[in-house]
C-alpha cells in the first residue's frame, strides 16, 4: 500500500509526527525511494520533534523542521475558508497540517504521504482502552466508515489549498478490508493498536512502538484546547485592532460571508430561482 502511492518521478513528502503511524509509513517508503523529505511541525521542546528527528537521522532522511508561531487573524480567516466549516475544533486542529503544507508548497512538494486512518482502522484512540473485545470491531468499523465525514475532509481541503495531494497508505482498500476481517481477539482487550505494534516491532525503534498516542497538535507543542477553550489555547489571544476577538462569533462571521454560503442562503430565500443555480 505504501509502494503503490510513491510518485517515483517526483520528490515525496512525508507529514511526520514521530508517532507510530507516520513513522511506519516513512520507514517503509524509504525502502523504495531515496527521493523523500520529511516535514516536522514542532516547538523546540515538543515530543514530536524529538522522536521525528531521531528517526530521520537513523534512516538518513532529509527533513525540514517547522517551528510553529501563534496564528494571526489572517491565518484564522484562511483556515475557515479552507476547511469550509465554522466548527471550531476542526478549524483549530487544521493549524498544524496548514503549517506543514505551506512549507511543502515552498519546497515544491506535489505528493505527500500521511498516517491518516490508522487510529480508526486499528483502534488507536484512548477510548479503545475502555471497551471490550466484543465492541472493538464495531467501533473500528464505524470510525473507519465515517472518515469521509470527520478527519479526511479537513486534511484533504488543507493540503489541496496548497495543491498537494495527500495519500494515506493505511486507507488502501485491500488493507482496510483485511484489517476489518481480522478476529477482534487479535487486537487485545483494553489496548490500542496492539496488532499494528506487533507487526511493526522489527522495523521501528522500541521507543516509538511504546509511545503513547497524542493529538497531532499536542505532540507538536501547540495547544488548541477543547470545548472549554483553556487560556493556553493559541487561538484565544487573536486581536482585531487592539481588541480581542470573540472566537466563535468571528468564525461564524467569516464562515457566513463565504460565497458558497451566500448561494445556499439565496436558494433558501428564493426557491423559484433554484433551477437557475443548477
Amino acid at each position: 500500500s505504501v509502494k503503490k502511492r510513491i510518485p517515483f518521478k517526483l520528490k515525496l513528502g512525508i507529514l511526520l509526527s514521530g508517532g507510530l503511524d507516520s513513522s511506519a509509513i516513512l520507514t517503509i517508503a524509504k525502502k523504495y525511494t531515496d527521493n523523500i523529505e520529511a516535514f516536522i511541525v514542532g516547538t523546540n521542546n515538543s515530543i514530536d520533534l524529538k522522536y521525528a528527528v531521531s528517526l530521520c537521522k537513523k534512516l538518513k532522511i532529509n527533513y525540514k523542521i517547522i517551528i510553529p508561531q501563534n496564528p494571526k487573524l489572517k491565518d484564522l480567516d484562511n483556515l475557515v475558508k479552507i476547511t469550509e466549516t465554522n466548527e471550531l475544533n476542526t478549524i483549530m486542529h487544521s493549524w498544524v497540517a496548514y503549517l506543514a503544507c505551506k512549507e511543502m508548497k515552498k519546497n515544491k512538494i506535489k505528493v505527500a504521504l500521511t498516517g491518516e486512518g490508522a487510529d480508526e482502522l486499528f483502534g488507536g484512540y484512548s477510548e479503545f482502552k475502555k471497551i471490550s473485545i466484543e465492541k472493538n470491531h464495531k467501533a473500528r468499523k464505524l470510525l473507519t466508515e465515517d472518515l469521509h465525514l470527520t478527519q479526511l475532509p479537513r486534511l484533504d481541503r488543507t493540503s489541496m489549498a496548497f495543491t498537494i495531494e495527500m495519500r494515506s497508505p493505511f486507507l488502501d482498500t485491500g488493507l482496510v478490508n483485511k484489517a476489518l476481517k481480522l478476529e477482534d481477539s487479535n487486537y487485545g482487550e483494553h489496548s490500542t493498536k496492539g496488532i499494528l505494534k506487533e507487526a511493526l516491532k522489527d522495523i521501528l525503534p522500541i521507543e516509538i512502538i511504546k509511545r503513547e498516542k497524542m493529538p497531532f497538535s499536542s505532540g507538536a507543542g501547540i495547544f488548541v484546547g477543547d470545548k472549554e477553550f483553556p487560556e493556553e489555547n493559541v487561538f484565544l489571544n487573536l486581536k482585531q485592532g487592539n481588541k480581542k476577538i470573540n472566537l466563535k462569533k468571528y468564525v461564524n462571521k467569516i464562515y457566513n460571508s463565504l460565497l458558497f454560503n451566500k448561494i445556499v442562503a439565496e436558494r433558501a430565500i428564493n426557491k423559484e430561482n433554484l433551477i437557475s443555480h443548477i
